[in-house]
């Protein structure tokens, strides 16, 4: 299916009903497939970067009332990622859009994920073929949609599988900016991206016209 925009495939994203293995996907209850936004296109023809995690995290009571008394929508979604809940001025977007910046990126933004619905088990990921089965419906998609912007793939799962997935597309892998190692914070320094990481967030190609994958996980 040929989708023209952001908003087609989010509406599609929502009204989801293949029900895969190791997911919540349960509108009455305001649990939604979700992530999926466009920040910041200031009418440009697509955005300069793409940052693709892993997949949601647990939603609160908050949010699913939220959705229970406005409707499952994709509409929806986005005021209350942009507006009502500010889920945009959490430290995994703030950091991330840090980052995009630093390296000449973040004035418009797509935030996606491997998989849309978050887990079923809090600390169980999703099996393989769910994140295969929701990249073929709605991540490939998504990036045909914008085949110029660059990735930045947040954790090693995600930078591993985009970057066999996706050859062609320039890649830079990140550590997870909330996550309990902390590699995140070992780029930056007194708040500004390391030199190091800096230069080798530059794109280039091999041999064979393929673009490089880079990955800043510091040791």
């Amino acid at each position: 299916m040929v989708c023209t925009s952001i908003d087609e495939i989010g509406r599609r994203l929502v009204s989801c009903r293949l029900n895969c293995d190791g997911i919540q996907n349960k509108p009455r209850k305001g649990i939604l497939p979700r992530c999926l936004l466009l920040e910041n296109p200031n009418n440009l023809k697509e955005p300069d970067c793409i940052i693709v995690g892993i997949n949601p995290g647990i939603s609160n009571e908050r949010e699913r009332e939220y959705y229970k008394n406005n409707g499952p929508s994709y509409d929806a979604l986005k005021r209350y990622f942009f507006d009502y809940g500010k889920i945009c001025k959490r430290k995994y977007y703030e950091k991330l859009r840090g980052f995009a910046k630093e390296i000449g990126f973040g004035n418009a933004i797509l935030w996606t994920d491997l998989c849309k619905c978050e887990n079923r088990t809090k600390r169980k990921p999703p099996p393989l073929q769910t994140f295969r089965t929701c990249v073929k419906h709605f991540l490939q998609g998504e990036l045909d949609l914008f085949p110029g912007a660059p990735i930045i793939a947040v954790g090693n799962q995600a930078f591993q599988a985009l970057s066999y997935m996706f050859p062609l597309r320039f890649i830079i892998g990140v550590p997870h900016p909330t996550g309990s190692y902390g590699n995140f914070s070992q780029l930056f320094k007194k708040g500004r991206l390391k030199a190091k990481y800096k230069e080798m967030a530059k794109m280039n190609k091999d041999k064979h016209g393929n673009a490089n994958s880079v990955k800043l996980f510091p040791s």
